[in-house]
């Protein structure tokens, strides 16, 4: 899917993916912890690292409510 944003002349693209139910807290712990290694460098590819972070997270609210 191709994002409407343009910045420096290149395109900005989005994906979306499925996971299943039972994918969310693997999903979560994987990203969570990236975050909590995170070694440094490009301070954006924090910034994104933590955004997932908080995207899974809201994932793994949504799951626990869905399935009680």
């Amino acid at each position: 899917m191709i994002g409407d944003n343009e910045t420096n002349d290149e395109w900005q693209y989005g994906f979306q993916w499925n996971l299943s139910s039972d994918s969310v807290p693997i999903f979560y712990s994987t990203i969570k912890r990236s975050l909590d290694r995170w070694p440094g460098g490009d301070p954006v590819e924090q910034e994104i690292l933590s955004e997932m972070h908080k995207q899974a997270y809201q994932m793994l609210i949504e799951r626990s409510f869905r399935e009680g």
